[in-house]
């Protein structure tokens, strides 16, 4: 019985998507629909309702941050067209989650196909939140340590540009930041970097800042304490 109302479910699911979907989806000249909701999947930063952000690339890998635990996990994901609906697998610690994948507007609903139980998982599309922390965020941020300088400028809407001035030279790159809802954490889209970059807002008050790297970074060493005037 679980089976057929599972399958009823998603069958509605199907048509819904055909009037949901398109109007969100940018279908590109040249892809298939699965080719499409790929590029739809990894051109946005997801926030699932327990907590947990998503960053899925384009070359499979996924990146998770646990809020609840403050931990970032690495996996990997992949899909395929299922007899109804885009099927997206999910392998994190080497256990494999598979799901049917319904894309509407800034949402997916991710309906579990693990035996004959029905898991719903919702996932939205972050944006830069519009609220008093992003406000203090919104400017230029400059952090000098020994032999360079760092500069992060968040711009409202979500516009980040970041520059670093090191032994190497002036690297000036583009991106995307948002912040957790847990008003401390910052994700930073950074282009041409490999993953999502994490800072932990320690202290920000007026023109000051102190962060620490939850991550790797192409911008500043993790586990390190930096410190941030406004310009």
């Amino acid at each position: 019985m679980k089976t057929t109302q599972f399958i009823m479910t998603l069958g509605v699911w199907a048509l819904f998507s055909l009037h949901v979907s398109a109007k969100c989806l940018d279908y590109q000249a040249g892809q298939s629909s699965l080719e499409s909701v790929q590029t739809y999947l990894t051109t946005q930063f997801w926030q699932e309702t327990g907590g947990s952000y998503w960053q899925l690339e384009p070359n499979g890998t996924l990146y998770v941050w646990s809020e609840a635990s403050q931990s970032y996990t690495a996996g990997s994901w992949t899909i395929a067209q299922g007899p109804l609906m885009p099927v997206l697998s999910v392998s994190v610690h080497e256990h494999v989650r598979r799901y049917t994948v319904l894309a509407k507007c800034d949402q997916l609903l991710l309906a579990s196909l693990e035996g004959d139980t029905y898991d719903e998982l919702s996932l939205q599309a972050t944006t830069a939140p519009e609220n008093a922390l992003a406000a203090q965020l919104a400017g230029e941020w400059q952090s000098a340590y020994l032999g360079g300088y760092c500069r992060l400028e968040f711009v409202r809407g979500g516009q980040l540009l970041a520059s670093q001035q090191s032994e190497n030279g002036l690297q000036n790159r583009q991106g995307r930041w948002v912040l957790g809802r847990d008003g401390r954490t910052v994700f930073l889209h950074i282009n041409g970097c490999s993953r999502v970059e994490i800072i932990s807002i320690k202290y920000l008050e007026l023109d000051e800042m102190v962060v620490r790297l939850v991550c790797d970074s192409l911008l500043v060493s993790p586990g390190v304490d930096y410190y941030f005037n406004k310009l």
